[in-house]
């Protein structure tokens, strides 16, 4: 486990903000969950003046909604006073900076097939209303028999509605199990199952609930003070420890004392517990890797000539961990390794569910290097790959995807220097959720004015009589185009077409680089260059510029994928490219 913040639910008096943050603080708390599952006791301004006391002293915020608010809900009047109240607490919870809404996913009345359509239909309601809030929706797991939400249910869910996330309770799952939450071994298995069934946007971190209750065959009946039950801290932090991922762990106990002893528990059994603004790493064991420059060193076991690295039941094998990747007396690939291990909270949630491209440098960055798709002979079992059409459509390609940090690290442990990670998540591989822009040049940087304006489109030292003669010569240049058989849309939904001798030819596209800016025209003129454009590779056409494109330079042409030919460097400003996919 990489790091625990342990926190308390509820504030102890709404009204006074600066107090309750600073009881939270006083008690060595790293997180609290703003309780709403009654009212909400806070307006717009308090919330923002709580989020501002928070971050300054610290502490992780985390908002519970109401209980009504439920997504299984039949009636539509209810549902959409329902779906409001959780539109209501993503609203506050961004306005105080929390990073998670918690609710109540609740009964399960019916079939569970029809059950489960109910809440998915529910979360596409909400989805786009909460966008723009940038709060995750924590769907809980239930903690009685008769209510929907287990964690099968919730990780199908999820997976369809990227702003929705699990949040696991494990008194819940402690009582509708019988009690059976009550050795280190059934931890375990939860863990794996989470870690299974789950994205690394999930696990950094995962948000639970923990409490000591009494249940009965139905359910949870009541929670009690923490040594009364049978359900212990201990063995939750004892299990986790041979797990890498985060953990916010909000009690929902009502004493005090009971907070205190919970938090206890979770030290003594080696729990690396973050205090308020704190940022931990858990213990390296003999053997481990680090530098002075990152905060945390790789725990790894020493097995002979090689090193071990364990991730939850996975193992990679690590080796040469003083040869130079990025040159002679430089970085390492140990180094590589320890940079990965320390920023992967932050990049596994941006790769998860993306295909990689490797490119590999197995002898440094200055030796011989190559790009890689298929997942190579000899990864190890777990490694996690998806298969993705090849462009020549005869076979899939293998495609590996980090889910784990021990992804992370065998990625390194093979020279992996870059990912390459698609825009697009999978399965939904023609869905890219961004896009790139390349302001790369491939000539000196020189300031460059832009496209429309009076000033020249890019800043030139030659003489002004050569910088004349320049332009009446290419003013006398066709420009030249090249058309592409995909059929694209204009903004008002017609067609691009393409004019030529005997008429425009619906569905295809001239594309006209002008002054480093790249247009698509509604029209060209063929030129004799290209008696046939319909069956040429290469096609030339003579094209206007774009109206806000006051120069007339155009590059050489671009090949039928869109691509510029060999040699053919971009002129008179940047390129602007739209990513679509990896590599």
């Amino acid at each position: 486990m990489r790091i625990v913040r342990f926190g308390v639910a509820g504030l102890k008096d709404p009204k006074d903000l600066e107090g309750s943050i600073a009881r939270v603080v006083e008690g060595g708390y790293a997180a609290c969950e703003v309780q709403f599952v009654k009212e909400f006791t806070l307006k717009e301004p308090e919330a923002e003046r709580l989020g501002t006391i928070a971050a300054r002293e610290g502490v992780r915020l985390s908002v519970h909604a109401p209980y009504f608010a439920q997504l299984t809900t039949a009636e539509p009047e209810r549902l959409t006073l329902h779906l409001g109240a959780l539109h209501h607490s993503c609203h506050l919870a961004a306005l105080m900076g929390a990073k998670i809404v918690v609710c109540h996913p609740g009964t399960n009345t019916g079939d569970a097939a029809t059950v489960h359509r109910r809440v998915v239909a529910a979360l596409d309601n909400i989805g786009p209303r909460i966008a723009n809030f940038g709060v995750p929706l924590g769907l809980e797991t239930p903690g009685r028999k008769s209510q929907f939400g287990a964690l099968g249910d919730i990780a199908l869910l999820v997976r369809d509605h990227p702003f929705a996330t699990p949040v696991v309770d494990f008194a819940h799952i402690h009582a509708v199990s019988g009690g059976q939450m009550s050795s280190v071994e059934a931890f375990r298995a939860l863990f794996a199952y989470i870690a299974q069934q789950f994205s690394p946007q999930h696990l950094w971190p995962l948000h639970c609930h923990f409490t000591d209750n009494r249940f009965g065959p139905a359910g949870e009946l009541t929670h009690v003070p923490y040594g009364e039950g049978t359900l212990r801290a201990s063995n939750l932090a004892a299990a986790a420890a041979d797990f890498d991922f985060a953990l916010t762990i909000i009690s929902e106990e009502r004493w005090e004392e009971s907070h205190r002893a919970i938090m206890e528990d979770l030290a003594t059994f080696g729990a690396p517990l973050a205090g308020p603004g704190e940022q931990v790493c858990p213990p390296a064991p003999h053997g481990s890797y680090g530098r002075p420059w990152l905060p945390c060193t790789v725990p790894l076991e020493p097995r002979g000539p090689a090193h071990v690295f364990v991730d939850g039941g996975r193992e990679v094998r690590v080796t040469n961990l003083d040869k130079p990747i990025f040159g002679e007396d430089s970085y390492t690939k140990g180094d590589l390794i320890a940079w990965y291990y320390n920023v992967a909270p932050m990049l596994l949630p941006y790769l998860s569910d993306r295909p990689l491209v490797m490119q590999r440098v197995p002898d440094g960055i200055y030796g011989e290097a190559f790009y890689e798709k298929q997942a190579p002979k000899g990864a190890p079992e777990w490694v996690r790959t998806v298969p993705v059409p090849s462009d020549a459509g005869r076979k899939n390609v293998d495609f590996v995807i980090a889910d784990s940090v021990a992804s992370l690290v065998w990625l390194a442990q093979i020279a992996s220097v870059e990912c390459h990670a698609w825009t697009s998540r999978w399965p939904k591989l023609d869905e890219p959720d961004y896009a790139v822009i390349d302001l790369a040049r491939s000539g000196p940087a020189t300031p460059t004015a832009r496209c429309g304006s009076s000033a020249p489109a890019s800043a030139d030292s030659s003489p002004p009589s050569t910088r004349r003669r320049r332009r009446s010569s290419r003013r006398s240049r066709s420009a030249r185009v090249t058309s592409s058989s995909t059929r694209t849309r204009t903004p008002r939904g017609r067609p691009w077409s393409r004019r030529t001798r005997s008429g425009p030819i619906p569905g295809r596209r001239c594309r006209c680089r002008c002054a480093g800016r790249s247009s698509i025209r509604s029209s060209c003129r063929s030129s004799s260059r290209s008696p046939r454009p319909s069956t040429a590779s290469r096609r030339w056409a003579t094209c206007s510029p774009p109206p806000a494109c006051t120069a007339r330079t155009c590059t050489r042409p671009l090949t039928s994928s869109g691509a510029r030919s060999a040699g053919a460097p971009l002129r008179g400003g940047a390129a602007l490219r739209s990513v679509s996919g990896g590599g």
